[in-house]
């Protein structure tokens, strides 16, 4: 009769025996110790990898922010010497990471000019120069209805990463490059 066609019981497997001739206990299902330190170890040469990564991709967003933010208020103070006749200016600083808008009260102090500092959160940008009206001032000035005075740029860094902003002398856009 072939092997396939035997309908008896089967033969049981031996069990396992401890030392002593005891059957042995089952294994719980669990993590060895050597599996742990491996998967720890892949998680961390990940985070290697990605870590510079997101930092760098963070200095570009700043960087990108704070530039924005002045081509911003840049083109404020331009519309509104457009639309109110009047001169507007803003005034950098490099030393401290801030400008100010000569025309704007400050909002919590009335008497003080409005003062943006690139310095703080979010930005944490440095203002390395700002140069307007062939390198002789720090402060870009548009007359009545927005004709700017001159032009010039201000460079920032946030990191390694660094963002100019170019004021045109004709008409006053300002743009990041």
């Amino acid at each position: 009769m072939p092997a396939s066609a035997h309908s008896g019981p089967r033969p049981s497997s031996p069990r396992r025996r401890a030392p002593g001739g005891r059957p042995a206990r089952a294994r719980p299902a669990a993590f060895t110790l050597i599996e742990l330190v491996l998967v720890l170890a892949i998680m961390a040469v990940i985070a290697a990898i990605a870590a510079p990564r997101y930092a760098n991709s963070l200095a570009r967003y700043r960087a990108d922010l704070a530039a924005r933010r002045i081509v911003a208020d840049l083109e404020l103070i331009q519309i509104r010497g457009r639309a109110q006749g009047t001169y507007e200016s803003a005034e950098f600083h490099a030393g401290s990471d801030t400008y100010d808008m000569w025309s704007d009260p400050d909002l919590d102090d009335q008497t003080r000019q409005y003062r943006v500092c690139l310095g703080e959160a979010p930005y944490h940008a440095d203002i390395i120069e700002a140069h307007f009206d062939s390198g002789t001032k720090n402060y870009m000035r548009y007359g009545n209805y927005g004709h700017p005075y001159w032009g010039g740029y201000v460079r920032l860094r946030v990191g390694d990463v660094e963002r100019t902003v170019v004021v045109d002398a004709d008409t006053g856009k300002a743009m990041v490059q």
